[in-house]
C-alpha cells in the first residue's frame, strides 16, 4: 500500500525534475527507459483532446498545481483523522465527493491512455 506521505516526499517540486524519474533514489536504465517513452509518446502525439494545444488557460499545468494542493491537504487529514473518531457527517460526504471524484478523472484519464496507446493515429 502506498503511503500518502511517502508520495509527497518523493515527488520533485515543480520546476526542479531531476533525471531519477521514477524517484526511488538512484538514476538508472529504468529512468532512461522512462525518459525515452516519454519522448517517443510526446514525438508520436496527434491532436487530441488530451494534447490540445496550449493556451492562455494553461489547464494541465493548473490542474497539476491543484492535485499537489490537495494530495498535501490529503496527508494532513489523514493524519489528523483517528480511527474511530467521530466526524461531522459534512466532512465524511465532503471526503466521499472528493474521492469519487478523483476515481472518476483516473478512470477516464487511465482509459484515454489506453485507447491512445492502441491507436496512436487516431483522433
Amino acid at each position: 500500500m502506498i503511503k500518502l506521505l511517502d508520495l509527497i516526499e518523493k515527488l520533485d517540486p515543480v520546476g526542479k525534475e531531476d533525471d531519477d524519474i521514477n524517484n526511488d533514489g538512484k538514476v538508472d536504465k529504468t529512468d532512461s527507459y522512462l525518459s525515452k517513452r516519454r519522448k517517443a509518446v510526446a514525438a508520436n502525439m496527434k491532436e487530441n483532446h488530451l494534447s490540445w494545444p496550449p493556451t492562455r488557460d494553461h489547464e494541465a499545468t493548473m490542474a497539476k498545481g491543484e492535485l499537489r494542493d490537495m494530495v498535501n491537504n490529503a496527508a494532513k487529514i489523514y493524519q489528523i483523522i483517528q480511527p474511530n473518531q467521530q466526524l461531522p457527517g459534512w466532512v465524511s460526504g465532503y471526503i466521499t465527493l472528493a474521492s469519487d471524484y478523483m476515481h472518476s478523472i483516473a478512470e477516464y484519464l487511465t482509459e484515454e491512455e489506453i485507447q491512445y496507446s492502441q491507436n496512436p493515429d487516431s483522433e
